[in-house]
């Protein structure tokens, strides 16, 4: 294809020291009651008590949103750290934070320390945060234009595997048990070390450095990436991309341009729709409390952990079979398809869960597992689509902005998700805890339906037409008709 071994040792390693991280989100998943017991024991040892059963699950909820609430921060520096210091040192940045959070979250359990777990946490959530914007736009910048949907859905197939990886970590025969779930925890900070240690010889991206109007050390970039003969090609049409938006842009702050701009406002407006649409399907509260949601459903603890993990498995390999289906489907049905069978796969599971209270038949326990198997399945397939939204859609002086909008919209409802969850299912019950998901998730579909349109193999973000004729405000019957169309699909919609 034109690259050389630089590309894909530059592609592996932000998969593994910056992609990985988000292997924080389910590790908590099967170790959950093995913590659960050590900070009831911290805390009777410096206190002469016991936390109690709803007060504990407080807690560990406030544990589990952690995570989130360090990557809002994180997300919210994406801009500030992509610019200042380039996508490749801000992702060696990140990787001295990840490592940071990795030995905090090490010595906890020696030390007798819940903090320390909690800042461990934070620092882990910030660099995740921070990962979720510049590894895939990285990846994205530093690949060919017809190639950049593959480069996309490698960080979203990194994730996968870190996903089922950490649910295989955190089982009590391997790293899950109550002497060594610290280990677990802090796994990711080896990879994250092995990245800081590689990645500063990687070459910078071309797009950021013409940006920077380094157009001399941009060429010499691209050629330690790709041949002569593409690098060529690849700089020329990143000078146009940089012209064009000098022309139309430059000068005004970018974030206000998202609200004066009305093509800018568009995008990013559909950009949100997407990372939305994603959080609604309650991927979250899957991640962090799937083993306690399999308990709830009458499946007892060894085969809820085993459950767990065989859903993580599938996630990643349906995630790893979008990188074949995203470039030849394409990314808006993909999405579209993946929110039908979630929002479907929730209402199947919150049934089940509702037949087995009331009859305990373990042909609805059964059922509940298939249905978190297809949701799962479903799910990985179009993972990565909001995440390539916003590099496809806005060039390079945008992109870190947008990106950042995306990432902290996310991790903003992850929070909001990982700290309301159980508090919900208490009010509601498990059974019904799921419905608000189903609703947001259709919500979502159908708003999709009509302002997403495709956006692979464009060359050219600033053309793009779609969000400007399909403004919210302004959508009549006809431009809803073209949306919704195939026909639209790859000439002129976002």
């Amino acid at each position: 294809m034109g690259y050389k071994p630089v590309h894909s040792c530059s592609m592996l390693m932000t998969a593994l020291g910056s992609s990985f991280l988000l292997y924080s989100v389910a590790v908590v998943n099967p170790v959950q009651d093995v913590i659960c017991n050590w900070l009831d024991g911290v805390y009777n040892e410096r206190y002469h008590g016991f936390l109690g059963e709803a007060y504990l699950n407080d807690v560990w909820s406030v544990i589990v949103a952690c995570l989130p609430l360090g990557a809002i921060f994180g997300a919210l520096s994406t801009k500030i750290v992509a610019e200042k210091l380039g996508r490749r040192n801000g992702l060696v940045f990140n990787g001295v934070l990840a490592v940071a959070g990795s030995l905090s979250s090490l010595v906890c359990k020696p030390l007798h320390m819940p903090e320390l777990l909690i800042l461990g946490r934070l620092l882990h959530g910030f660099a995740m945060g921070l990962a979720s914007g510049l590894a895939p736009m990285y990846m994205m910048e530093i690949t060919l234009c017809r190639h950049r949907g593959i480069a996309g859905s490698v960080h979203q197939v990194a994730v996968a595997f870190a996903d089922w990886f950490s649910l295989f970590m955190g089982l009590p025969e391997i790293f899950g048990g109550k002497e060594n779930w610290q280990y677990a925890l802090a796994f990711p900070g080896i990879l994250s070390a092995l990245m800081v240690c590689v990645l500063p010889f990687m070459p910078e991206s071309p797009k950021y450095l013409i940006r920077k109007k380094t157009s001399e050390k941009a060429r010499k970039a691209a050629e330690k990436l790709v041949n002569p003969v593409e690098a060529n090609d690849f700089i020329k049409k990143l000078e146009k991309e940089k012209m064009e938006d000098f022309e139309n842009h430059e000068g005004k702050n970018v974030y206000a341009q998202f609200i004066t701009d009305s093509k800018l406002r568009g995008k990013i407006m559909v950009t949100i729709l997407g990372i939305l649409a994603q959080q609604a399907t309650g991927c979250g509260a899957v991640f962090a409390f799937s083993t306690y949601m399999f308990v709830n459903v009458g499946i007892e603890g060894q085969l809820a952990r085993f459950a767990t993990v065989a859903i993580g498995i599938v996630y990643f390999l349906f995630t790893l079979m979008s990188s074949g289906l995203i470039e030849r489907v394409g990314r808006r049905r993909l999405l579209l398809t993946q929110l039908f069978i979630c929002g479907t796969s929730l209402a199947s599971i919150s049934f089940c869960t509702y037949m087995q209270e009331k009859n305990e038949n373990p042909l609805y326990s059964y059922s509940a597992i298939a249905s978190m198997i297809v949701y799962m399945a479903a799910y990985g397939l179009g993972s990565p689509v909001p995440w390539m939204i916003p590099n496809e859609l806005f060039t390079t002086k945008h992109r870190s902005a947008a990106v950042t909008v995306s990432t902290f919209t996310c991790w903003t409802i992850m929070f909001i998700v990982s700290l309301t969850f159980m508090p919900l299912q208490q009010k509601l019950g498990m059974a019904f805890s799921y419905l608000p998901f189903v609703g947001a998730t259709f919500a979502c579909a159908i708003a999709l339906y009509f302002f997403l349109g495709e956006t692979r193999h464009r060359e050219n973000p600033v053309s793009l037409e779609a969000p400007e004729r399909q403004s919210i405000g302004n959508l009549s019957k006809d431009t809803v008709m073209t949306a919704g169309s195939d026909e639209s699909i790859e000439p002129t919609t976002v």
